[in-house]
């Protein structure tokens, strides 16, 4: 006979269930977050030490066209370097470049160690907190 590592839910009378699953799922806290607006953010990242001469913002209108406003909506499992080349029509190696920098920044943004300063750039694997 099979027996499962954890209790089967079916078995339990519904208030033993409620108290199971409320307790084995912690509650999400709201997580109120300021995502920069891409067009600043390629501006930032036009003016950062490692990544300038790109010329990201000349990009700004082919975001803008798309739908694309927030820094968030470049990262996550949905967008790819493939997909955001085709749909923005730039090169693959731009594509990888702005997805790199906005999961970079997104992670600083996320750990609190990220300013949007102009001239002091973005993270972009550095902490723009230290001195």
């Amino acid at each position: 006979m099979y027996n499962p590592p954890f209790p089967l839910l079916h078995n339990l009378h519904p208030q033993q269930y409620m108290a199971t699953s409320m307790t084995s799922v912690p509650p999400m806290q709201p997580v109120n977050v300021n995502y920069p607006m891409i067009s600043e953010w390629l501006v930032l990242c036009d003016n950062h030490p490692q990544c300038s001469g790109e010329n990201f913002s000349n990009l700004v209108p082919k975001f803008a066209q798309e739908g694309f406003q927030h820094l968030q909506q470049l990262t996550g499992d949905q967008i790819t370097v493939e997909k955001l080349s085709e749909w923005l029509s730039i090169g693959k190696g731009t594509a990888d470049l702005i997805l790199r920098y906005a999961e970079e920044d997104i992670a600083a943004i996320h750990a609190g160690a990220f300013q949007m300063l102009p001239g002091a750039g973005s993270s972009h694997g550095q902490n723009p907190m230290q001195p």
